[in-house]
């Protein structure tokens, strides 16, 4: 996969995050989430059913379907500075990005939209 299969507009359109147990975690209730890429950087911008928002800017290095992404900004200021890698894999509009942080196992759909 190429950074250029990444560059473009992403709109969330399922997830399933999970706590270290491996138990779903029924807490997280995202109603719009989006990503934005390009080269160097992506944005993910969420919004909450209670009306909570949540932003996230990372610089990131791709490898086949291995990304690296450092937080540079985050609406938790405790979160800047981590480093985490995530599996996304691309196929025609669809993007799916799976990671585990520290146990906490994220995945994520996303349909591109621009």
């Amino acid at each position: 996969m190429e950074k250029s299969d990444l560059k473009g507009t992403w709109k969330l359109s399922s997830f399933n995050y999970s706590l270290a147990d491996g138990k779903p975690d029924e807490s997280v209730k995202i109603k719009n989430a989006v990503r934005i890429y390009n080269d160097t950087h992506f944005s993910v911008f969420y919004e909450y059913e209670n009306g909570k928002t949540e932003t996230c800017i990372t610089n990131y290095q791709l490898e086949g379907e291995k990304l690296t992404l450092k937080i540079l900004h985050h609406t938790e200021p405790g979160m800047a500075g981590n480093v985490f890698t995530a599996i996304t894999k691309v196929s025609d509009n669809k993007m799916t990005h799976e990671m585990n942080m520290d146990g906490y196992q994220i995945k994520e759909v996303y349909e591109r939209i621009g």
